[in-house]
């Protein structure tokens, strides 16, 4: 697996949370030439790349605005030539009544969630179209597939994250280019932490919590065989899918789901330190 990434640049989006540095550290243990880019660093990155004597490269950048995203691919062209994977995993989310966000909060969840994809992939695929092939893969959620009361905001960006990357996946047909989407349930990251002290966010929590670098192993995994989606844990997918066809079946098991959902969610409390500030908000993933 190794010398199958000898030679390979991959750009990790969002490398400093969650899902974002697990799958760093298993592509630089993997021999990849691996590129983050993030708002802030993650010096734990740094220090582990050291301590394995692999190259160590991070943009700072803000990539929820257009001119982010084209100067950080550009240098990444010029640098290393070529890019053939590009890994979505910027994300963050406001939970708690729609009427109750600030139009700030709104704005940045929509420009950080989706705002986002549709950058990247206009300035990557230009790169991709050229080089004759490449792979886009984008982590949606779990909360792109069934609805998420109480953090109705996220959930959207989801969906719409969700239709545009199967979309783009057909419209890239015949270029070499591949579109996966890996969207995982809840996930043992800051975001997690902070949806826990959300009394209404109980629907994050009816299934059992993963960690970020089984994630990551899926990442790797699609790396090499290439779908257009994937959901974590598999034995989520017919019921998610079976909701999100009909939306009354949701409805009617909502109670039930938030008995379950409320029950793990105080459970997670008492067992996890929930310490949130704004550089957790800005790091969060998935």
């Amino acid at each position: 697996m190794k010398k199958l990434l000898d030679d390979k640049v991959i750009v990790i989006a969002g490398c400093s949370g969650g899902i974002g540095s697990a799958v760093f550290r298993k592509l630089l243990l993997l021999n990849a030439q691996v590129i983050g880019i993030s708002r802030t660093e993650n010096i734990h990155l740094k220090n582990f790349a050291k301590q394995n004597n692999v190259e160590y490269n991070w943009i700072k950048s803000d990539l929820s605005s257009a001119s982010g995203w084209e100067s950080a691919i550009q240098y990444i062209k010029d640098r290393f030539g070529k890019v053939d994977a590009l890994i979505n995993c910027v994300g963050i989310l406001a939970p708690g009544k729609i009427e109750y966000l600030t139009i700030d909060q709104i704005d940045r969840v929509i420009s950080t969630n989706f705002n986002s994809l549709i950058y990247s992939s206009k300035v990557i695929i230009p790169v991709m179209k050229q080089q004759g092939y490449g792979h886009i893969i984008n982590i949606g959620s779990l909360g792109g597939i069934v609805p998420m009361p109480y953090e109705t905001l996220y959930s959207a960006t989801k969906f719409a994250a969700r239709g545009f990357s199967l979309s783009l996946a057909n419209e890239l047909k015949g270029y070499g280019i591949k579109v996966s989407l890996i969207s995982p349930g809840p996930v043992l990251t800051k975001m997690l932490a902070m949806e826990s002290v959300d009394p209404d966010s109980t629907i994050a929590f009816v299934n059992r919590p993963l960690r970020a670098d089984i994630i990551a192993d899926k990442i790797i995994q699609t790396i090499f065989h290439p779908r257009t989606e994937a959901v974590l844990p598999a034995a989520a997918k017919p019921a998610a899918f079976l909701l999100s066809l009909f939306p009354q079946l949701f409805h009617l098991i909502l109670p039930a789901l938030n008995l379950i959902g409320s029950w793990n969610r105080r459970k997670y409390s008492k067992t996890m330190n929930c310490l949130i500030n704004e550089d957790d908000y800005e790091n969060s993933i998935n």
